[in-house]
């Protein structure tokens, strides 16, 4: 059975963008603890289409893995020297 794509229009757009960054920054703010983030998800989902959800996320944790790259490499051999 097929469903029809629901496209937001510029409010609905910035409700949605809204609750993304809250729920990220809430994140940061508690060391990536999801379970400190529960409200904020629930907002995010609910405002935000489903692909979108997993998309911004799916970003989210390219950009934070890109992130750690640019730092560098620091092998863990290197800590237990002195």
């Amino acid at each position: 059975m097929a469903t029809t794509a629901k496209y937001l229009n510029k409010t609905e757009r910035a409700a949605c963008w809204k609750h993304r960054d809250s729920y990220f920054d809430c994140l940061t703010l508690n060391n990536e603890d999801a379970n400190k983030c529960v409200k904020q998800f629930k907002d995010y989902e609910d405002s935000c289409p489903k692909a979108w959800v997993i998309h911004f996320l799916r970003k989210r944790s390219f950009d934070k893995m890109k992130e750690q790259m640019d730092k560098g490499f620091d092998p863990i051999d290197s800590k237990t020297k002195a």
